[in-house]
């Protein structure tokens, strides 16, 4: 069984349709409870393809921290034609979303996005 899977949209100059991809991780612990929703694809001021969504948590009490996402470049064939990684801003809250804009490494008729890597992390009630 995956321990995280992401909704991995593929976004291009047609519109946006959706890619199923999954992540395995290590850890037997994590559970399938993340998910991208749709980005969008925009430029920059030099005309830079820049793609931008939200990571879903949908973990109760669990933090989804130091979330890593892969950005693939994809030919009209599906053919991978570059990819960078990029960060989402800040930890993923608890049944909560967080936002994320990364640099697309090239144009490409479309893009596919997936979580590369993450961290569960519960902070507790506190106290002095």
């Amino acid at each position: 069984p995956s321990s995280l899977c992401g909704r991995g949209p593929r976004c291009g100059d047609a519109g946006d349709a959706v890619h199923d991809s999954c992540n395995q991780d290590d850890d037997p612990q994590t559970e399938e409870r993340d998910r991208i929703g749709a980005p969008g694809v925009a430029e920059d001021r030099r005309g830079r393809p820049v793609v931008s969504g939200y990571v879903y948590n949908q973990r109760a009490g669990t933090y989804a921290v130091s979330v890593r996402l892969l950005v693939e470049a994809l030919d009209g064939a599906g053919h991978v034609v570059g990819s960078t990684t990029g960060y989402v801003f800040g930890d993923v809250p608890p049944s909560n979303r967080s936002y994320f804009e990364i640099k697309a490494p090239a144009k490409a008729a479309s893009y596919r996005i997936t979580i590369a890597s993450f961290a569960w992390r519960s902070y507790g009630a506190g106290g002095g």
